[in-house]
């Protein structure tokens, strides 16, 4: 059984006397707990060792006596030995980096870890720490170990520059034949125009809004191994004071139109956040279905628009659905 959560609580709340939150470099934002239990071949106890998610299969392949298939090199190591109760003595380092997907990759904040120290950076901003005596990040130790700094600085330097130069860029979706329904979410689209996250980020929950303009555009590339048809529908919501206006869905030459007639606009969903989250807040939304197109093999987009605008908006929008015709 092996046991670990999501890195860093979602706002400034409880976080074990670590600094940082979700979204930090610091110890709060990526370190969590981690517990393995195998009887008869795990030890009880505590592990005073960095390890990083890149550890796990490595690990499992070494305790279950395995081979690892040869493909490319792996970042992780094995940490079998300590779990066994072995000493292990690791000389390596963890980078950490922050990024959005939908901005340029720039080369920070980030952190590098070699055990007791740990550099964060954030732009031209430079702290050290030793976590062994100093887990809450209290006392920054730069200025007495320049040395350290520049060399796990110079580090990090090197590793960045050497996995964002075959950074590609977001893939297609794919329209797989096996599938009965594919959703295509706001968060995975192209958007332009006066649209805009609902909360900012764009995180795997959030929707657009803000669509006040016949310029406005959503779309996703996507690829389709065979032609394909569907039924579209449309997830939005849209208050009784805004209903009138018309979406579009286009797919190469081909497209369909329909009119938002039914207002739908129901409260966010109550969840019981002890401090209240900086993220959006969920919420149910309606179907409209718009109609039959095909998804021809090979590439395409599929673009979203409203060539009328009845009011000041068009509507917020979730997402859309491929549902497969029989």
């Amino acid at each position: 059984v092996i046991f670990l959560t999501d890195n860093g609580p979602n706002g400034v709340r409880y976080n074990g006397g670590m600094k940082g939150i979700k979204g930090s470099v610091d110890e709060g934002g990526v370190r969590v707990p981690c517990f393995w239990r195998w009887p008869g071949i795990i030890k009880p106890g505590a592990i005073n060792l960095p390890g990083a998610h890149v550890d796990i299969l490595p690990t499992l392949v070494d305790l279950c006596g395995l081979s690892m298939i040869e493909t490319k090199p792996l970042d992780g190591v094995s940490l079998a030995q300590a779990l066994k109760g072995e000493k292990q003595v690791l000389e390596r380092e963890l980078f950490s980096h922050v990024a959005q997907p939908q901005l340029p990759i720039k080369a920070f904040p980030a952190s590098v870890r070699k055990y007791p120290f740990t550099l964060i950076v954030q732009a031209e901003v430079k702290a050290l720490y030793n976590i062994a005596i100093d887990p809450a990040q209290e006392t920054d130790i730069r200025q007495q170990n320049p040395d350290i700094a520049d060399q796990l600085y110079e580090d990090y330097q090197a590793w960045f520059a050497e996995v964002s130069q075959s950074l590609q860029p977001i893939p297609r979706i794919p329209i797989s034949p096996a599938s009965k329904v594919i959703e295509l979410p706001t968060y995975e689209s192209t958007f332009g125009g006066n649209l805009r996250y609902k909360e900012g980020h764009g995180w795997v929950h959030d929707w657009l809004v803000n669509w006040t303009s016949t310029r406005d555009s959503i779309s996703w590339e996507v690829e389709s191994p065979k032609d394909q048809l569907f039924t579209i529908y449309l997830n939005y919501t849209c208050p009784e004071g805004q209903v009138g206006s018309q979406v579009k869905i286009a797919i190469g030459n081909s497209s369909i139109v329909q009119k938002i007639t039914d207002a739908y606009n129901p409260d966010f969903m109550p969840s019981p956040d002890r401090v209240k989250r900086k993220e959006v807040y969920e919420k149910l939304w309606k179907r409209l279905e718009m109609g039959i197109l095909e998804v021809p093999a090979g590439n395409s987009r599929i673009v979203i628009s409203a060539p009328v605008i009845s009011k000041s908006e068009v509507a917020e929008l979730k997402s859309i659905e491929l549902e497969r015709r029989q």
